[in-house]
């Protein structure tokens, strides 16, 4: 007997009823536990979307990281480059996506162990000097028209992190001074 019906038939025996088989029979008992088990298995967490968030200036900011880090990648790719050049920016459209979604499904709101607006600034900013010393890095190794447009792209991204780095930064000030102002 589960905890359930043994507390069923505490209160069909304090009611004057000799025990729960005289009530229900054994199949509509466990019926009963299925449609409750397949009620409650049928829930979805509760997921938000941010609406204002997609229509922001952050939003077109980390889709603009996106695309600029899969540029460089298919460049650096293109030009048979292994390695840090095709890591970089490949693990940084992944972590700038892991961000966007994070955002765009207020987890940020929901997970509220780590701050993640520090988090997303720290990232940024790594992935603006980790870019910078791959297109370097590149343009100094070799010198074919796929390597500088990765270049150009990845000097591209590195202006764009670093945008993001100062965005980020400013908002985390902001919210301080205006919460130990107020």
């Amino acid at each position: 007997q589960t905890q359930r019906d043994w507390l069923l038939q505490q209160e069909l025996v304090g009611a004057g009823q000799e025990s729960i088989q005289e009530v229900f029979q054994p199949e509509q008992l466990q019926t009963a536990t299925v449609q409750n088990r397949s009620e409650n298995s049928n829930k979805m967490p509760d997921i938000e979307v941010n609406f204002p968030f997609v229509k922001s200036k952050r939003s077109v900011l980390k889709i603009l990281e996106m695309v600029v880090a899969s540029v460089a990648f298919v460049c650096f790719a293109a030009s048979s480059f292994t390695g840090a050049f095709l890591a970089v920016p490949l693990m940084e459209i992944f972590i700038t996506l892991a961000f966007y979604l994070l955002y765009l499904l207020k987890l940020d709101s929901k997970i509220t162990q780590l701050f993640w607006p520090l988090m997303d600034s720290v990232n940024s900013a790594f992935a603006a000097l980790f870019l910078l010393i791959i297109c370097i890095a590149a343009v100094l190794l070799r010198t074919t028209a796929g390597i500088i447009t990765g270049s150009v792209f990845g000097f591209l991204g590195v202006l764009l992190y670093a945008v993001d780095t100062y965005v980020i930064f400013s908002l985390i000030a902001f919210n301080q001074t205006k919460t130990t102002s107020g």
